[in-house]
């Protein structure tokens, strides 16, 4: 086997697209008065930079904005990769399958393992004056979430929010999962909510509350309700479900609007802004959230509000006051999400991605080149490569016996680790062993 030309020659036109292609780098943006924000900055823990190969694969998978899309067009092109081998090499077509299996499994396996495990996010360094806040999240109380209350407790402190409401679906039981040292301190009680008009609500709170009285309302029941216990209500992902006009949940007294949600990011420029502007006119909250239910450690929003009263505590009143905000992104200036981009989603994501590296992440990428490199000469290495898949299978194994372990007590609540993640790693192990029973000798 020629290592020079079967690792070294591809991996060395990676670093020329490096150096040839630069591409914009990501910068943080207050999308709320559309200018830079030059007060605010962003750390990566340094193990991101040790890991750079698998960091910034984790960054850029946990940007998409159109996550089925994306997903699709790489799996696509990973087949397109594997039939031109096929024809360049006059293989077989057994071996054609077997070897699109292996891209794509190999694909989705980097998926998984960026979307569960806590690989390195980026870290919101903001002056003391301002507080960070998250006001939409979720932990595997819901039935779509993934994360325990020390996981999300966990990550956002990593990515540098000060304070949190945890918005279960439909319920509010699990904001008492959290330590009783943290409620009221760092996490606040919510709850987000369908009405019977089929429209998402998420009601924040300063007081523990019995999220089952704003269930089967309307929405104005919703808010007023709310209202009068005190609490604030805004309108998530509006984008998502268009239901109401901006105008008529104003006139039925919702308190504000997300404008950025990092879950459902599908939502012009264009169309953002003229949201923002009607909010701003009619002083009401201008918001952004991570809407996260455990799917990776990172997120490209915060809400930042100033400081008011005891520095110290949050201050619920200025939520109830419609306090200006700041609503921070972490983007790349002029970055393309069309159709276009989706169709050849590999090339732009390679783009985008070398293009703006820095130097220390060029470094240790030349690191972890040299290293595969020496691997190669290793006696034995190739053994292990053999049985890779087999490791990997019971790698995947494995994570499905801990899911169905997790996903058991939190019934009939929680869904998604059941019936979602469980036999996604199935069929990833199932996938990992075929590869390796069909191997070539």
């Amino acid at each position: 086997m020629n290592i020079n030309k079967r690792y070294g020659y591809p991996l060395l036109l990676i670093m020329l697209l490096v150096v040839f292609s630069p591409a914009p780098r990501k910068v943080l943006f207050d999308i709320v008065s559309n200018t830079p924000a030059p007060e605010f900055s962003i750390q990566w823990p340094e193990l991101r930079y040790y890991i750079e190969p698998i960091s910034g694969i984790n960054e850029y998978l946990l940007s998409f904005s159109r996550y089925i899309l994306q997903l699709l067009s790489w799996m696509l092109w990973l087949g397109i990769f594997a039939g031109l081998i096929r024809y360049f090499r006059k293989d077989k077509l057994a071996n054609t399958f077997l070897r699109a299996l292996k891209f794509e499994t190999a694909f989705l396996s980097i998926v998984m393992l960026c979307l569960i495990l806590p690989l390195p996010g980026p870290k919101l360094n903001a002056p003391k004056l301002f507080r960070a806040l998250d006001l939409h999240s979720h932990t595997f109380y819901s039935h779509d979430g993934l994360k325990s209350p020390l996981e999300s407790l966990d990550y956002h402190e990593k990515l540098g929010f000060d304070n949190f409401f945890v918005t279960e679906h439909g319920h509010t039981a699990g904001f008492n999962k959290f330590d009783e040292k943290n409620r009221f301190s760092v996490v606040y009680p919510g709850m987000q909510v369908s009405t019977t008009e089929r429209v998402s609500l998420v009601i924040l709170a300063d007081k523990q509350f019995d999220g089952a009285e704003y269930l089967h309302k309307s929405v104005k029941d919703v808010i007023d309700l709310a209202h009068k216990n005190g609490f604030v209500v805004i309108c998530p992902h509006w984008w998502k479900w268009r239901h109401f006009t901006w105008q008529q949940l104003y006139e039925m007294g919702i308190d504000g609007f997300e404008v950025y949600n990092a879950g459902y990011r599908k939502f012009s420029d264009k169309e953002r802004r003229q949201m923002i502007d009607f909010c701003r006119e009619r002083s009401l909250l201008v918001l952004g959230s991570t809407d996260w239910h455990g799917w990776g450690y990172s997120s490209n929003v915060w809400t930042l509000i100033e400081k008011t009263g005891d520095v110290s505590k949050f201050n619920f009143d200025s939520l109830r006051g419609h306090i200006t905000t700041k609503v921070l992104v972490l983007k790349r200036p002029g970055e393309i999400n069309n159709t276009f981009r989706y169709i050849f989603e590999p090339y732009f994501g390679a783009y985008y991605y070398f293009g703006s590296l820095e130097f220390e992440q060029i470094f240790y990428w030349i690191v972890w080149i040299v290293l595969l490199i020496i691997a190669f000469h290793i006696p034995y290495f190739g053994v292990f490569l053999r049985f890779a898949p087999l490791i990997l299978a019971a790698v995947f194994l494995g994570f499905s016996v801990l899911s169905i372990y997790t996903w058991i007590p939190l019934l009939p609540e929680n869904q998604i680790l059941g019936k979602l993640l469980t036999p996604i790693f199935i069929g990833i192990a199932a996938a990992w062993f075929v590869i390796f029973k069909y191997r070539k000798s």
